[in-house]
């Protein structure tokens, strides 16, 4: 019985950290497709991060003329870039530039995701996007969504550019990977008896409850749907009121994980860069 309760644990304990990262090799939506469907023209970027690995994104040119600002956006923990490339397609038509990586594993990046091993891509990222001669150099904007929020806060708080990035954006992240993962536990009833002994296999010094207040005077804009299914919105009011001044908050009405999905709140979001960035 001590050997069947030690299996299960250690295969539970491997799928435990498959919850921060589930990516795919294989894009859901071909780039030339994404270009007549989405109205969008897409530029295929190769870079190495610090630690030699090759890795991939997307870089999105802005479509109408005068260039607002540059986004880099950093995505969620499933799939890669051809999906998530359906949060941010609409921000080139509308002035700004988005550069959208996929970390180590991802797509068409090699090797194996690791949480140090993804800060390091991010980094490598931000390198990347710095060194184009065709950005708004001066307007540079680190946006997050979900895993892609919590990366941003953890890498920006002590990046060596982080005096280039204007404005910090997150949208449907968490406090810690620990306390999300034994949140997501609890929710299954396999894995609801082990939930706090398996969620202290996860990592947990990349913390973006504690990074959030390093990233000030940067300000930084929190938005999470009150009906996010996958993460409590509980999660970005702790990190708001963690994080130091200009800060923001969001509670969308409605939102689920997407939580900025709709016309009406691409509008409000423009808005706000616009004011934010002047």
């Amino acid at each position: 019985m001590r050997q069947i309760f030690l299996l299960v644990f250690a295969l539970l304990s491997t799928a435990c950290s498959h919850m921060i990262f589930q990516p795919q090799k294989g894009y859901f939506l071909d780039p030339k497709k994404a270009e007549l469907a989405l109205e969008i023209k897409i530029e295929d970027v190769y870079f190495k991060s610090n630690d030699g690995t090759q890795l991939h994104g997307w870089f999105l040119p802005n479509q109408v003329g005068k260039k607002k600002a540059t986004i880099l956006f950093l995505h969620g923990n499933a799939q890669n870039i051809s999906t998530h490339v359906q949060f941010i397609w609409w921000l080139p038509r509308n002035g700004y530039d988005v550069f959208i990586p996929d970390y180590r594993g991802y797509g068409r990046s090699e090797g194996e995701p690791t949480l140090e091993g993804v800060h390091m891509d991010v980094q490598s990222a931000m390198a990347t996007l710095l060194a184009r001669k065709d950005i708004h150099q001066d307007k540079l904007v680190l946006y997050g969504h979900s895993l892609g929020g919590a990366l941003a806060i953890t890498s920006l708080a002590d990046s060596p550019y982080r005096d280039r990035f204007k404005l910090l954006i997150v949208e449907n992240s968490f406090t810690s990977y620990r306390t999300v993962a034994r949140e997501v536990l609890g929710n299954f009833w396999l894995t609801w008896l082990f939930q706090y002994p398996l969620s202290w296999t996860i990592r947990d010094d990349y913390r973006p409850i504690e990074a959030i207040p390093r990233i000030s005077p940067i300000p930084v804009l929190l938005v999470h749907g009150d009906a996010d299914p996958v993460i409590a919105h509980y999660h970005s009011g702790e990190l708001y009121s963690a994080a130091k001044e200009p800060k923001e908050f969001w509670l969308i009405t409605g939102g689920r994980h997407a939580s900025l999905d709709s016309p009406q709140q691409h509008q409000r979001f423009l808005k706000y860069l616009d004011k934010a960035l002047k």
